[in-house]
């Protein structure tokens, strides 16, 4: 287990203490900052009830009464996801520093800042996922090699030196204790990954090729349900995605039910983004905010006819974003830009329509035994664990779309 120790210790000393754990995630992802939420994810599932259609009448009487009905209702029962980071400090470091309590809550803060890294990037991956757990899929591989390239290179954000990796063919999943590999190396510019897969990667994992879907271990089918799995890009039950989502076939109405589809065709941005606002209307949709990948996101600032620019503000004071204003005849959409967000995808969102729903705060410090931290019994050491149990809920998917650009 790496620890802190005195050696590394010693360059956390200048380090400043955060002022709360949401702090330091919000600014690595402004999806999780613009959300609504809530901490009362208490019970089994969370029911969210979408209706996808009224009573029905008629001009005439007779009819109306003939045809009186109850409105179509939807049961989406939301089950939670959980996600863990763990931090420790050894007590040899903590003894080193014992006349300073300065240094040692900035060696803490060392390790818990690594830990809510971790988590924070989760979470920024997961809310823009389709819950498979799925990271990126091979684009080059040979076998007999330790090392691949992204389909995507953008997708390079999803992965960290030191995560662990499995595989499966898409749209399968891995099971967690599937063989795995490690990751020892990244090039951030061409998406090019080394791991420790001695021999080749495939004589670890069996069969890995070209097009296999890459997970960090233990994801596999075990993470929140994003905006990808609420919004998805094709219909369901069509281009790979699944008819069902918790409990309810989205088939019988799959614009109500799962979304809006734009496809951008390579078209004018701006134009894409008109089109996009117009089919919510049309919907009666009044979506306020679209968040477009970075890459994306310099492109329309370069070509956007209008450069008016707002603040976009969290539910912490002083934690906001800069969005580019986009004037539209039924109000402003604010455009945000994201890392996050798939470099093909932009999400345009009506934000009172979503909650990020947890069981307490999200994240939070396990304090099951009354402290935040906890005695090692393998180790001379304390340890923090940072944990979430939570899911993504849109109790209206018909007032959002997904465009592909």
């Amino acid at each position: 287990m790496a620890q802190l120790d005195v050696t590394s210790f010693a360059a956390a000393l200048k380090l400043l203490y955060p002022r709360g754990l949401a702090e330091i995630l919000y600014p690595k992802c402004p999806l999780l900052g613009w959300l609504p939420k809530k901490t009362d994810f208490y019970g089994e599932a969370a029911v969210i009830t979408p209706m996808t259609s009224g009573v029905r009448g008629s001009t005439t009487f007779t009819n109306a009464v003939n045809q009186q009905g109850t409105p179509t209702l939807n049961r989406f029962l939301v089950t939670r996801v959980k996600d863990y980071a763990l931090a420790s400090i050894d007590a040899e470091a903590m003894m080193a520093s014992a006349n300073d309590k300065g240094a040692i809550a900035k060696g803490l803060d060392t390790q818990i800042r690594s830990a809510l890294y971790e988590l924070g990037r989760s979470a920024a991956y997961q809310l823009y996922s389709d819950g498979t757990g799925q990271r990126g899929l091979v684009g080059t591989f040979v076998n007999g090699d330790i090392f691949f390239t992204l389909a995507s290179v953008e997708d390079v954000v999803r992965f960290e030196v030191g995560m662990q990796l499995q595989a499966a063919v898409p749209p399968a999943v891995p099971a967690p204790g599937a063989s795995l590999v490690t990751i020892t190396a990244i090039n951030r510019r061409t998406g090019l990954i080394t791991t420790d897969g001695a021999g080749g990667i495939e004589t670890v994992i069996a069969g890995f090729a070209a097009g296999h879907g890459v997970f960090r271990a233990g994801d596999g089918g075990n993470c929140a349900a994003g905006v990808a799995g609420w919004i998805p890009p094709s219909d369901p039950g069509a281009g790979g995605v699944p008819a069902a989502l918790f409990g309810v076939t989205r088939t019988t109405d799959p614009t109500r039910l799962a979304g809006i589809r734009i496809t951008g065709g390579g078209g004018v941005m701006e134009e894409v983004v008109f089109d996009a606002v117009a089919e919510a209307h049309i919907n009666g949709a009044q979506p306020d905010t679209l968040f477009m990948n970075s890459r994306k996101f310099a492109e329309l600032q370069k070509s956007a006819y209008a450069k008016t620019w707002m603040t976009v503000d969290t539910d912490i004071p002083g934690i906001g974003y800069k969005a580019l204003s986009f004037p539209t005849d039924y109000g402003d959409i604010k455009v945000l830009s994201d890392p996050n967000c798939p470099v093909s995808k932009g999400y345009l969102l009506a934000r009172d329509s979503w909650e990020l729903k947890s069981l307490g705060e999200f994240p939070h410090f396990a304090t099951d035994e009354g402290l935040k931290y906890m005695r090692l019994a393998t180790s001379d050491a304390i340890e923090f664990r940072i944990r979430g149990f939570w899911n993504l809920m849109c109790d209206k998917p018909g007032h959002n779309a997904v465009i592909t650009w």
